[in-house]
Parts: C-alpha cells; sequence; structure tokens
C-alpha cells in the first residue's frame, strides 16, 4: 500500500501485527533539529510555514530523513509551488 502525504511517498507492508516502513524514514523533529544543525524553534517554524514536509499523527511530528538532503528539500519546494 503506498500513502502519498505531504508530497512524499510512503510505501508500508503489514507483516504479522508489526507495520513495517520501507520508504522513506522518518526522524522527530528533534532528530531533524540535531542532524540539519538548527534548532527546535527553527525547524517549528519551517514546518509551520510549509518549508519542509512531515506528517503528523496527534502530537507526534515526523519528518522524512531525505529532508536532510538541501537539493530534495529544494525540488520539494518547487513541487509543492505548483
Amino acid at each position: 500500500m503506498i500513502h502519498y502525504k505531504h508530497g512524499v511517498l510512503q510505501a508500508k507492508k503489514r507483516k504479522g501485527t508489526q507495520l513495517i516502513t520501507t520508504a522513506p524514514q522518518w526522524l522527530t523533529m528533534s532528530q531533524f533539529a540535531t542532524q540539519a544543525g538548527l534548532s527546535h524553534s527553527k525547524v517549528k517554524r519551517m514546518k509551520l510555514e510549509g518549508n519542509i514536509p512531515f506528517l503528523q499523527d496527534g502530537r507526534t511530528v515526523r519528518i522524512p530523513i531525505q529532508a536532510l538532503d538541501y537539493d530534495w528539500l529544494i525540488n520539494w519546494r518547487k513541487q509543492q509551488a505548483r
């Protein structure tokens, strides 16, 4: 099953009762901030302005690991502008 949310493809397969996400891998906002060298508040601001893709389930926010790649992020922003 493939889901398309916030401009990111997410393929999922079920194996027993465990859900396995094959791609993309997701980071929490804190993990993303640490790996990108940004403050947590900057990442939150980017999320609210729509500058980074994210998936939110309740209070849990996940950002695809591909967003760490600058070229991928620029291409994603261009697709969102269409």
